[in-house]
């Protein structure tokens, strides 16, 4: 689901930031949601429409801190004189921790990661992978993609695919396989931008997998979503990591339920 829209300012807003639920991919507009800058003690207007207002700021950098009770904290780095002054808008995600209110049939792995020392993991990665090519979220289209660009074109689209989503290209020899962000989406096209170049050619038809990645809130604990599954019961490799240690879990998902792996030490 896209989320960006146009919406116009006066001009003596020097910055607005709308947090956006990962989960749901729309703007929050309610609930226990602090946004301030470190550099900056002025408070924001918070508007009814889930965007947060400051105005009267000195040009600069400055660090956006999002805190809330039901999602991970989030910093992003803006400079206010790389944005748009027309539409001064930063979009953060917000990621949901183990106490946001998942509506009832949402497919969910929680775990609760200890380091090697046994202690809570607090803000160890997650990445989970869905395996089942059943399950692919589109292919590389006819003409594939080359090593080393920043644009790919996709065919077979389930659903739709926005800014921020994850994939994993998945070829048959896995060391060409890689992973991919969208940070940008052509429209009338299937041309879609991804972070960083890529580092291998790909053929048409090569699938791509969806991806869930997250981290471990203050207690250790984690829970990662899975939106729209294709199949009743699918493949996902779930990755830990915590102090450059990796562990890998390899299960089955069942759609609408809760797998819970109790407690995994890295």
């Amino acid at each position: 689901m896209e989320y960006r829209r146009k919406v116009k300012f006066s001009t003596k807003v020097s910055l607005v930031v709308c947090p956006v639920d990962d989960y749901t991919a729309s703007p929050k507009s309610g609930g226990n949601i602090h946004v301030f800058l470190r550099e900056h003690p002025g408070r924001p207007v918070r508007k009814a429409d889930g965007y947060f207002v400051f105005t009267g700021l000195p040009v600069g950098t400055y660090h956006v801190v999002v805190q809330s009770d039901i999602y991970l904290n989030e910093t992003a780095i803006v400079k206010l004189e790389e944005i748009d002054p027309a539409e001064p808008i930063v979009y953060i995600s917000l990621k949901p921790n183990s106490a946001y209110p998942f509506p009832a049939g949402t497919t969910l792995l929680r775990a609760a990661l200890r380091d090697s020392g046994g202690n809570p993991a607090p803000g160890a990665n997650v990445r989970a992978t869905v395996m089942s090519a059943s399950c692919a979220g589109a292919k590389v289209a006819q003409g594939g993609v080359k090593k080393g660009l920043h644009e790919i074109n996709l065919t077979n689209v389930a659903g739709k695919i926005a800014v921020g989503d994850i994939f994993l290209i998945k070829e048959q020899e896995e060391v060409c396989s890689e992973y991919c962000v969208i940070t940008g989406v052509s429209k009338g096209t299937h041309s879609y931008q991804v972070a960083g170049p890529l580092r291998y050619e790909h053929k048409r038809g090569v699938l791509l997998l969806p991806v869930v990645e997250t981290r471990a809130d203050q207690r250790g604990e984690v829970v990662a979503y899975f939106r729209g599954a294709k199949e009743k019961i699918f493949d996902v490799k779930v990755e830990f990591s915590c102090e450059n240690k990796i562990k890998i879990k390899e299960l089955k998902m069942t759609e609408g339920e809760v797998n819970y792996l109790g407690i995994i030490q890295i």
